[in-house]
């Protein structure tokens, strides 16, 4: 038992070492987010704020949110869009606090979710998602007219549903899957895990925001975390089976 546990330490430091962005072309079928990743990754978690009561969310409850998330739109499969949808959700909904716009004050009005997407971008997820509104058919009726950006009743129907444990976490993820793409025209893919030169280029071109200091750390730092776990269970696989 010592043995194989000094077999362990010696693999884990060795592949810590070589392993480069090489290591994350060809992921496992499913990225390992574990509820205690997810809150090393997300911290403090859910902190409530008196400008946004009851909109924050606890890392335990979020979790099985994100899964979800994650497998629909197929993102588990690549650790670069895994880290770009936490990234961008720890930063946009300031670390789950925040499900909808306040900023500046009074907020704009229908934009939210955890990913903070703007009202005609949710208008376009729920239009595209139809499998996921078969109970709230007036909210989804909504979409059969063309987005009016002067009819704020309209986006904050959909915004009050969206905001919804159940739906909170999915635009998100069907953004870095799909909506960038309709919305944005972007042809960057994460799947295969872009160039670290690239990263930044996907941000502005896809996320349609600056590329910031904070938003690539933050990044970088998510597939750091995955990075770790994944060459950990890779080793365990191999010395402890």
């Amino acid at each position: 038992m010592h043995l194989k546990f000094y077999l362990f330490l010696l693999f884990n430091q060795l592949f810590l070492v070589n392993c480069t962005q090489k290591c994350l072309k060809h992921p496992k079928a499913s990225v390992p987010l574990s509820i205690d990743k997810l809150k090393s990754i997300i911290s403090p978690c859910g902190v409530e704020k008196l400008d946004a009561l009851g909109e924050h969310i606890k890392c335990e409850q979020a979790h099985p949110q994100i899964i979800n998330s994650l497998t629909k739109y197929k993102l588990d499969e690549s650790p670069c869009a895994v880290a770009m949808y936490l990234s961008t959700l720890m930063l946009e909904s300031g670390n789950l606090t925040y499900n909808r716009n306040h900023y500046p004050p009074p907020g704009i009005v229908g934009m939210g979710t955890r990913f903070m997407l703007n009202p005609y971008n949710l208008y376009i997820f729920v239009k595209s998602n139809p499998d996921l509104f078969t109970k709230y058919q007036e909210i989804y009726k909504l979409t059969d007219y063309p987005y009016d950006e002067n009819n704020n009743f309209s986006k904050k129907l959909i915004l009050d549903l969206l905001m919804k444990d159940e739906f909170s976490f999915l635009p998100g993820a069907w953004w870095i899957a799909k909506g960038a793409e309709i919305i944005m025209g972007c042809t960057i893919k994460l799947a295969t895990c872009p160039p670290d030169g690239q990263v930044d280029t996907y941000i502005k071109k896809c996320l349609g925001v600056i590329a910031s200091d904070a938003r690539m750390r933050a990044y970088q730092a998510v597939i750091n975390q995955i990075r770790v776990q994944e060459s950990q269970d890779s080793i365990k696989s191999l010395v402890f089976k």
